[in-house]
């Protein structure tokens, strides 16, 4: 199950967990109720994922696959600017948020300056999703 560049899901799944992975929700804990598994906001996750992919400007990679061994897909977005990636999965059937994850290469969750980068990071993924809703009432 490999993509064109030979990368498969597993593989992918593999990567993120070596990576220092915090909740968007513990990083900024106003988004808590957007991020929740049971929350029913009535957002279409699946067409704003969609509509980020198309935005070279705010995301310069994108990646989905198949959650091994799970009924979800995982998209990872790339912040080239901040070297960061963002990991959202969502349920195949649903179309529910699995989860909503920063992910880094470091882990010293104590530096000033990797705490400012990850705020900046979901305060960017935060406005993007608001546009999205408002320019789609």
């Amino acid at each position: 199950n490999r993509d064109a560049s030979g990368i498969s899901a597993e593989d992918v799944m593999e990567m993120c967990q070596l990576c220092s992975q915090t909740s968007l929700s513990e990083i900024d804990p106003r988004l808590s109720d957007l991020f929740l598994e049971d929350s029913d906001t009535g957002i279409r996750w699946q067409n704003i994922l969609f509509s980020m992919k198309q935005d070279p400007t705010a995301f310069s990679h994108c990646l989905v696959v198949k959650a091994p061994g799970r009924d979800a897909m995982a998209h990872l977005f790339h912040f080239a600017r901040d070297d960061m990636f963002v990991y959202f999965e969502l349920c195949s059937e649903s179309g529910k948020m699995l989860a909503a994850n920063l992910l880094l290469r470091e882990e010293d969750n104590l530096d000033d300056e990797i705490n400012s980068r990850k705020f900046k990071a979901v305060d960017l993924v935060a406005n993007w999703i608001l546009h999205f809703i408002w320019h789609n009432l």
